[in-house]
């Protein structure tokens, strides 16, 4: 299953920096007669109301003929896949390469691929975080909303929230209800939803580094299919 969300205005910002300093392929879709030739080319300034792409494709058309021209942009980071919309403003050529200004775009959206089926327990249980800001250790407590082999979702109060952003590294650990095992593993924030209430987030994790977690991962993968298998069981029995 895929969907996208949208990130907040700083959430996108720092994700568009993010791609400047990773010199990110950035592709931009058009409707200017380049279809089957998407631009592609590399951000090299998002200070500005305007973000600066370097051309690295030929566009096949002129670039002059661009200016005003509604594009689509997108780019991946890590496993995140990132998509926006907006204008190209002017063009200009620097050390003899084209350069695209582009209207600072309103939101960034991240596109989600949910592989597996998500388990809700009829008793939750708590999740640990462990993040770093400027180097520290901090950490928050919030219950476990659904688990996958890939992820879980975890309830936190929304002020303690505002201290992590997509894209943030943290650990999480945790115990399932029931089950005798404690649970450790590298994850990045993903999301944030509204948990319910004006107080409340859902946070979203994806699992990383799962290598260095493979014992865990085989005993959650097998824990979780006997849930699964036990509440097909329960409703094919309804």
């Amino acid at each position: 299953m895929s969907f996208a969300i949208e990130l907040n205005q700083r959430q996108s910002n720092r994700t568009l920096e993010q791609a400047r300093r990773r010199q990110t392929e950035i592709m931009l879709e058009t409707r200017a007669g380049t279809e089957d030739h998407p631009i592609v080319g590399e951000l090299q300034s998002t200070e500005t109301d305007e973000l600066s792409l370097k051309i690295r494709s030929n566009p096949g058309i002129i670039p002059e003929s661009l200016i005003g021209v509604y594009v689509e942009g997108h780019f991946q980071l890590g496993e995140f896949r990132y998509l926006f919309s907006t204008h190209i403003v002017d063009t200009q050529s620097i050390d003899g390469c084209g350069h695209l200004l582009l209207a600072r775009p309103e939101a960034v959206m991240v596109l989600q691929r949910r592989r597996f089926w998500r388990t809700r327990f009829a008793n939750s249980s708590d999740v640990k975080v462990v993040h770093h800001p400027n180097g520290r250790d901090e950490m928050m407590f919030g219950d476990l909303c659904n688990i996958s082999p890939d992820g879980l979702a975890m309830r936190v109060l929304a002020d303690e929230a505002d201290a992590l952003l997509i894209g943030d590294t943290i650990q999480a650990y945790f115990e399932l209800p029931g089950f005798e095992h404690s649970f450790s593993f590298d994850a990045i924030v993903c999301n944030k939803t509204p948990g319910g209430s004006k107080d409340v987030l859902v946070l979203g994790l994806q699992f990383t580094n799962l290598e260095c977690a493979e014992q865990d991962l085989t005993t959650l993968r097998n824990h979780l299919r006997g849930e699964t298998e036990f509440i097909t069981e329960q409703e094919a029995g309804e």
